[in-house]
């Protein structure tokens, strides 16, 4: 796209008179680092939101360091951010807690749910009576492993 269509798709999205978009100089460019959060790393290679001695500054961002959580999320941004900020002040809050996967029978039996109601081809779909037998022997099986990693953790 050049920089002209890009501007008016945007002046489409936010209800904006086109008639400055031949005056507007946009000029599109790549993200080349946009991949680096993902890249294999160290983990000394990205700094604690607080350093070690720090007292009056912290980092916040996509590129500190949040033990066990996923970059590239709202989530993540926000507690980098609380994490400095709550041990800059001092308060005494916890910081949500990082949910690695969700054990709760309803979500895994919606989930189970959802992946079977789109698969397979449409002649697949037909019968539904055994779609539906399916559906509950593999939410069964997903309720069983779920009992079992929570009684067993």
């Amino acid at each position: 796209c050049t920089g002209e269509e890009i501007f008016y798709e945007l002046c489409q999205h936010c209800r904006i008179s086109q008639e400055y978009v031949h005056d507007v100089n946009c000029l599109p460019c790549i993200l080349p680092q946009i991949i680096s959060m993902f890249q294999p790393r160290l983990k000394e290679d990205r700094p604690v939101p607080v350093p070690q001695g720090c007292t009056n500054f912290g980092f916040i961002s996509q590129f500190v360091e949040v033990p066990h959580d996923t970059v590239f999320t709202v989530e993540y941004s926000v507690r980098a951010a609380q994490t400095a900020v709550y041990k800059l002040l001092n308060i005494k809050k916890k910081i949500p807690k990082v949910s690695r996967y969700d054990l709760t029978l309803s979500v895994n039996f919606k989930a189970v749910l959802k992946a079977f109601k789109g698969a397979g081809p449409v002649e697949a779909r037909r019968n539904k009576k055994h779609t539906l037998c399916k559906v509950a022997l593999v939410g069964l099986i997903g309720a069983g492993i779920a009992f079992a990693v929570k009684k067993f953790k």
